[in-house]
């Protein structure tokens, strides 16, 4: 069923380019925000379909090219910058949605599988609440179910990496800068804030700042010449 609130299109890279960057948003939503955005989630019961994140991105996006997430396994996905020529488009679906100038919510991330519903009545709500509060460069829609938690480390230039918290080495990131950027919602009172709680993390690698950080020195990972697996685990990244 097609969706009068859901963009079709794919992002060109200058719309891509105009999310803000990750350190240019807060450590984190505003409690208020969270609440009354789950208040929707529940109210069309989609909380158990869906989650919502802070609108980022990691990367300037180049002409010709789309954000795509694969799995390497699963308990690790990576989302790279991907030439256009290099993706069957008619495989794609939306990974993460922000609202639009046009007030649609359209893809900005992408994965292959089949195309995800949201209810209408749904969107129109999340929308209408995202406009009156100006908050648009602020909110995005994630189309997969909630999982386990998650933290997500730059890769190089162009790319990012996901891994489930039981696969993290903890100590290696003590001090390391993390925004709150991932938020799912139970079945509670809608009125219960402890209700809601983070499930996905952003490590920020400042390559200027945090030597024992440096996930890579290269300025854009081969991806198709090294394992990525292998190489976070020779910095410390993961445990095995």
């Amino acid at each position: 069923m097609a969706h009068s609130l859901i963009d079709p299109e794919l992002l060109p890279a200058s719309e891509f380019n105009k999310i803000p960057d990750i350190h240019d948003q807060p450590f984190g939503l505003p409690p208020e925000i969270v609440t009354a955005i789950g208040e929707i989630f529940r109210k069309h019961n989609v909380h158990e379909k869906h989650y919502l994140q802070l609108l980022h991105r990691h990367y300037p996006m180049k002409e010709g090219c789309i954000a795509v997430t694969k799995a390497v396994d699963d308990t690790m996905s990576v989302t790279k910058l991907t030439p256009l020529n290099d993706v069957d488009v008619s495989e794609l679906r939306g990974q993460l949605y922000f609202l639009n100038d046009a007030g649609k919510f359209q893809a900005y991330e992408y994965e292959y599988g089949s195309p995800v519903s949201f209810p209408e009545p749904f969107l129109e709500d999340l929308a209408g609440y995202i406009t009156a509060n100006g908050i648009k460069s602020q909110i995005a829609l994630v189309s997969a179910p909630p999982g386990r938690k998650t933290y997500e480390w730059s890769i190089g230039s162009q790319a990012t990496v996901t891994i489930h918290q039981e696969r993290v080495e903890f100590s290696t990131k003590d001090d390391s800068p993390i925004r709150n950027i991932g938020y799912q919602f139970d079945d509670a009172s809608i009125a219960e804030v402890t209700s809601t709680y983070v499930v996905h993390y952003a490590v920020h690698v400042y390559l200027h700042c945090y030597a024992k950080y440096h996930i890579l020195e290269e300025e854009v990972f081969d991806f198709d010449k090294q394992d990525i697996g292998e190489h976070l685990k020779a910095r410390g990244i993961i445990l095995k």
